[in-house]
């Protein structure tokens, strides 16, 4: 009994190698039928990060030639870290008041890979922070900030073209989701 429980287990194992014929494939399902002519896709929306970037821009250059105010916090004048603060607040992220504070708030970013929305920071050195700016430029630009200075009220300046902000750029800080 045991020779013929062994022939029997040896024909179907040699049954399950066989290389018969294989199935056909499951035919393909039909195509989507085309929209009606009437309905209209709208298109995508931005993502998220990219929609309050693009409020911060408009709101940072909304204020351009706004005066220059020592503790102003709106459009009847404005200091550097009172821009930033009131700009960011109406874009929904709220940053404490003053640029030492918001010096540290986010994360740290490289000066060659600031976007647009993120915060530079100047002074002598990384310890007396003295301005903030919120760059308005991309990547691949010359960093160019939007900012209040004292001397002029709010302003968009781009950073390599003056030696004065390029000496005393510190550092880079984002603030928004990415």
């Amino acid at each position: 009994m045991d020779r013929l429980a062994g022939a029997l287990w040896l024909v179907l194992l040699a049954g399950c190698a066989s290389h018969g014929a294989r199935p056909a494939p499951a035919p393909a399902p039909p195509p989507l039928p085309a929209p009606a002519p009437w309905v209209v896709t709208p298109p995508s929306s931005p993502r998220p990060e990219r929609a309050a970037t693009l409020q911060v821009l408009e709101l940072a250059r909304s204020l351009l030639h706004t005066p220059y105010r020592r503790s102003g916090l709106g459009r009847d004048g404005v200091d550097c870290s009172g821009l930033t603060y009131w700009v960011f607040l109406r874009a929904g992220r709220e940053l404490p008041r003053t640029t030492r504070e918001q010096a540290a708030e986010g994360l740290w970013i490289a000066l060659d890979e600031l976007r647009p929305a993120d915060l530079v920071f100047f002074g002598r050195n990384r310890r007396s922070l003295s301005h903030v700016g919120i760059v308005v430029s991309e990547p691949h630009e010359p960093l160019t900030m939007v900012h209040a200075a004292s001397s002029q009220g709010v302003v968009e300046t781009v950073v390599i073209d003056s030696p004065y902000w390029l000496g005393r750029l510190q550092l880079g800080r984002r603030v928004l989701a990415s």
